[in-house]
């Protein structure tokens, strides 16, 4: 195996409501595959999920091991869907439930808001997060509004001072568009339908509030993308890492983790990229540990 990379700081273990991954098997095979220095980030969608954080929490500190960190992952909400969820909390584990009743579109537009506040940062000792845009807003399920919602969600997390890493830009969409017979996505048959205008207002958001984007290796493995649609997007990185910003690498990984060392080869080394290339989030520290 020759390593590209050997950072990770996407990755989703046995306390996220969707993944399966032990965190001591996540710390051997890390370890296995040349991973250096990576974290676990499992997700929090709405408020009350905080109680997935802890048991994150609770999982990285019974494994203390070099170079292992904790994370979590973020995502935009309505804010009216934020007030809501604060107001009216449901079981985190019970799935069905809360999908019924909180997943977008369904609320009012009145702002957005991340699924955490700072302050449920601090009391879990958070050392970094990431926050990623993961679906529309909008009604209506067309490209035009969606690639609306997606710019208008990524330029929001680039302005909010608690988010080191901007999770996958412009890579996932929940939604389901049909085009010759065929599923895709709203812009995932071709990237340069997304105005380059929006690249430059994101890149320069991301550089006046001193993000990192991250470049999430899984997208390289997916069936759901073309290769010319993937080959677009590597050099959509690699315009942003032209223009100064650190690029992060996050597996994106829920159950058995490997590297994917030579795919991300494949489409990244063309355009300069190295193992030198990948950032390492700052840290946050913390005087005494809190119970």
């Amino acid at each position: 195996m020759k390593v590209f990379y050997e950072t990770d700081w996407h990755i989703h273990t046995e306390a996220s409501y969707d993944a399966d991954l032990k965190v001591s098997d996540l710390i051997k095979r890390a370890q296995q595959n040349g991973i250096r220095q990576f974290g676990i980030s499992d997700h929090v969608n709405y408020p009350f999920m905080v109680k997935h954080l802890e048991r994150s929490k609770d999982l990285f500190s019974a494994n203390p091991t070099e170079g292992f960190h904790f994370g979590v992952e973020l995502t935009t909400l309505p804010q009216s869907q934020y007030d809501f969820a604060l107001q009216h909390p449901v079981d985190p584990d019970c799935r069905k439930k809360w999908l019924l009743g909180y997943i977008p579109p369904i609320f009012k537009k009145d702002g957005m808001a991340l699924s955490l506040s700072e302050a449920e940062l601090e009391r879990c000792q958070v050392e970094y997060v990431i926050a990623g845009a993961h679906w529309s807003f909008d009604f209506r399920q067309s490209r035009k509004a969606a690639i609306k919602s997606y710019q208008e969600q990524q330029m929001f997390i680039a302005e909010q001072k608690c988010v080191d890493i901007i999770a996958h830009p412009w890579w996932i969409y929940m939604a389901k568009f049909v085009k010759n017979g065929m599923q895709t996505g709203p812009w995932f048959d071709d990237f340069a339908i997304i105005p380059q205008s929006h690249h430059e207002e994101f890149a320069a958001a991301v550089l006046e509030n001193k993000k990192m984007v991250e470049l999430n290796t899984d997208f390289f493995v997916s069936n759901s993308y073309t290769d010319y649609f993937k080959r677009q997007y590597a050099e959509y990185i690699c315009m942003l890492h032209e223009k100064g910003i650190p690029i992060t690498i996050g597996s994106d990984l829920h159950g058995n983790y490997t590297a994917h060392h030579e795919e991300v080869r494949h489409y990244m080394e063309p355009l300069g990229f190295t193992s030198e290339t990948f950032a390492t989030p700052h840290f946050r520290e913390y005087g005494e540990k809190q119970n």
